[in-house]
């Protein structure tokens, strides 16, 4: 499940040394350490142990796998679980899930007699990342200052390499989600591109699709998969890893990306979605996207462009060593609710929502982004282009 064959260095400066831990040393590593008062952070082990939630105390836990833990087993111990679905990779999307594991854990210790555990296989990289972002919030501390706490804890908390990126912006954000910022649009965007892509593999089993309702005998015993905390009388339990038809998953998997940038409610956010910045089709004058939504717009210079200039592309431009260069005609974005239902495939053309003329391309799977000049080599988040002759910038 870990995108890591072994443990090494780790070269990002914002965090310690890794020790080298041997698969041999794995089975004597300690199951669980409370980090501060009342909250724990350990392994599976101790999260399936019913005797050692009970001797510990255990009311509230938090399971992030790519499975949840048995309702049957959980309802008899703990009074609320909150399961989130996320696999230890560095493509994988963490820091969406902040704000829900640190509103579960913060509500669970305001009672002076709730503890917390946060688990998932081994407490080292997944969970770690989640006690540890709770820790710089609660605390207002770096995340070093908080990493270092933890380890002093626990020595073994390891974070992979992008969990490490984005416990660094969450504190660059203030400890919040700002879904105007560039570095974490571009997060879910990669998140979106690598989820696709085990979807297209049959392998990825989307959190929350065709979950199924088990009664639970408590009443306030609640499980979330969507990522928010509920009160609810049912835990909710996503099937086995059965997978569903490709187009199904897709489609989950597009709300979940949609609904975390809030793309389907734009108007209450007009600082980010400004209503005076959105590029407009040029045969119906519909909305296609708005300006934060461009990703990259490369004159031949290789600078970006200016909004002012996303027009129909010049023949030829004259570059510096006196040889014409052609201008991209494309402008690359992020993927907007009106195309939901037309990119479930691997690859084909945009079509205005309205008119139905077609305004650009998008390909999951292709390992070239353009064939112009300007894009010799492959750009990650270059999945959905447009034609600059296609759409214009107008006051809405």
């Amino acid at each position: 499940m870990s995108d890591r064959d072994q443990f090494s260095s780790n070269k990002d400066s914002n965090a310690p040394i890794r020790a080298p831990l041997l698969g041999s040393r794995l089975g004597r590593l300690p199951s669980y350490n409370e980090i501060l008062p009342r909250l724990y952070l350990g392994d599976i082990c101790t999260a399936m142990n019913k005797d050692e939630l009970t001797r510990l105390g255990i009311t509230d836990l938090i399971t992030i796998e790519i499975k949840p833990l048995q309702a049957a087993d959980l309802a008899q111990v703990v009074k609320r679980y909150l399961f989130i679905n996320v696999m230890d990779h560095s493509k994988q999307d963490i820091l969406s899930h902040f704000e829900t594991s640190n509103e579960f854990i913060e509500n669970a210790l305001k009672e002076a007699t709730n503890k917390v555990l946060v688990h998932c296989v081994a407490g080292i990289s997944r969970s770690a990342s989640l006690v540890i972002a709770y820790v710089m919030k609660s605390r207002s501390m770096t995340y070093n200052e908080a990493r270092g706490l933890v380890s002093q804890k626990r020595r073994i908390v390891d974070p992979n390499e992008g969990f490490v990126r984005q416990l660094v912006l969450y504190q660059k954000m203030g400890y919040t989600i700002d879904i105007g910022n560039l570095d974490y649009r571009r997060l879910v965007l990669d998140a979106l591109a690598f989820e696709f892509r085990l979807i297209s593999l049959n392998y990825y089993q989307m959190p929350g699709s065709a979950s199924k309702a088990i009664s639970s005998p408590f009443s306030n015993i609640s499980a979330s998969t969507s990522g928010s905390v509920e009160r609810t009388s049912v835990i909710q339990v996503p099937p086995g890893h059965k997978n569903l038809p490709s187009r199904q998953n897709v489609g989950i998997l597009f709300d979940h990306y949609y609904n975390k940038l809030h793309l389907q409610e734009v108007n209450k956010y007009p600082s980010v979605y400004d209503p005076s910045n959105v590029f407009k089709c040029t045969k119906c004058r519909s909305v296609v996207f708005y300006a934060i939504s461009v990703i990259e717009n490369k004159n031949p210079a290789g600078s970006e462009m200016s909004y002012d200039n996303l027009s129909a592309p010049k023949s030829d431009t004259q570059s510096k060593s006196g040889k014409s260069k052609a201008e991209c005609p494309f402008v690359f974005i992020e993927p907007q609710p009106w195309m939901s239902k037309g990119v479930l495939e691997r690859d084909g053309n945009l079509e205005c929502y309205k008119c139905k003329r077609k305004l650009g391309k998008f390909d999951w799977t292709s390992g070239e982004s353009c064939s112009c000049p300007n894009h010799k080599s492959q750009i990650n988040l270059n999945l959905f282009k447009v034609m600059k002759k296609k759409v214009d910038m107008s006051s809405r």
